[in-house]
């Protein structure tokens, strides 16, 4: 029992060290190495379960298997490894945190923390490549979906270093972590990214979104025909887009609707002033623009590219950019998969007043089907 306490006090102490840091997109070698000499160190204070010495293959000279209640770690020593003698590290518990903030039992959104997996026939699929230095990221598909999620990424420092990360998925969850360290050659990283960058120009083909370093949706997008009228009185949506051709009324004071040809307004009691404003807009036909100049009609990667997308997004849907606190908190963005050829993009941002602004876009066969931009409640209860 003694024994047991040492070991989760000493996996805690890593899970502090590995853990404070954001979780990541990337990885890098600098993580990588960092990592592997953190977790050499924690390791030096563990005792193995088994004796190491008694695993020696004949037929793999130098390689040790040492077992931990984590997992496993194969070495060039049954001693205490350093971290230059520690080949492979697999882990089967929650234990351990790797680099990237992820343990066993997290879930494949969290492990991706944002990259999107492109829709492919190939079993192999490119979700990135790493902005500097020479490494990138693939998932493994099969009939059941991801199996793999994997990052490469080489110290080109000589003598030259491979590091891989590689998550096994079960269903939607991470169910095992391999970390890897290998000798390479700058020649062999050259080409593996090279390879990457064909899958990936392949795939960007098929990208329902692309890349774009336009802005974020923000504060001065509350705009319908170019007018300002999201939270603003009511007179001046009508003078914007004209008089409605009905209007309803909500039951229990629910405000007002103001319907229009292929467009709803819905209208409401600003409680500090008294006054009826404008707290939502949906268009579903061509005759009024939303934010931007956005259209119902024109094509998602048209009404996308307009707004800020941090990098390719498939049919299957990911993040487009995240900017806020956590996951969902505003500035964001993302796009959701609702069934075959249809999809939901949607925009949050928070005005200096601390309202909440939700911009939603349908997609259906690439092209917008619908746009619905409201503030206030409405936009935090649809959450």
């Amino acid at each position: 029992m003694r024994a047991r306490k040492r070991f989760a006090a000493l996996m805690a102490a890593i899970l502090t060290a590995l853990s404070g840091a954001a979780l990541a997109q990337e990885y890098d070698a600098q993580q990588a190495k960092s990592w592997m000499e953190q977790f050499a160190q924690a390791l030096s204070q563990l005792a193995p379960v088994n004796d190491p010495a008694q695993t020696l293959d004949p037929a793999r000279p130098g390689e040790y298997l040492q077992e931990y209640e984590f997992g496993t770690v194969q070495a060039a020593t049954s001693g205490k490894p350093t971290a230059a003698q520690i080949e492979e590290i697999d882990v089967s518990t929650a234990q351990v945190t790797d680099a990237r903030g992820i343990r066993v039992g997290m879930t494949l959104n969290e492990a991706l923390n944002g990259l999107s997996i492109p829709q492919t026939e190939a079993n192999l699929a490119v979700l990135n490549t790493q902005e500097a230095g020479v490494g990138w990221c693939w998932a493994y598909l099969g009939e059941g979906g991801v199996y793999g999620v994997e990052w490469l990424t080489y110290d080109l420092t000589e003598p030259v270093t491979e590091y891989t990360l590689t998550y096994v998925i079960d269903g939607d969850t991470v169910s095992g972590i391999r970390v890897k360290a290998a000798a390479s050659t700058r020649a062999q990283a050259e080409a593996g990214l090279a390879t990457a960058k064909e899958i990936a120009d392949k795939q960007r083909s098929t990208a329902v979104l692309t890349a774009s370093d336009a802005a974020m949706f923000g504060e001065e997008d509350l705009t319908v025909n170019e007018s300002r009228v999201l939270g603003a009185e009511a007179y001046a949506l009508v003078q914007a887009i004209g008089e409605p051709n009905e209007v309803q009324t909500l039951p229990a004071g629910g405000g007002r609707i103001l319907l229009y040809d292929g467009a709803a307004v819905q209208l409401g009691l600003d409680e500090a002033t008294g006054a009826e404003v404008v707290l939502g807009v949906t268009a579903t036909g061509g005759g009024l623009t939303g934010p931007r100049g956005l259209a119902v009609g024109m094509t998602a990667a048209d009404a996308a590219g307009r707004f800020r997308c941090d990098a390719d997004v498939y049919a299957s849907g990911g993040v487009i950019y995240m900017e806020g606190e956590a996951y969902g908190e505003p500035p964001f963005a993302e796009m959701t998969a609702v069934q075959k050829d249809e999809a939901a993009i949607r925009y949050l941002c928070r005005t200096a007043g601390g309202e909440d602004v939700r911009l939603d876009v349908g997609v259906q066969n690439g092209y917008v089907n619908y746009w619905h931009l409201y503030i206030g409640g409405e936009a935090a209860d649809s959450e």
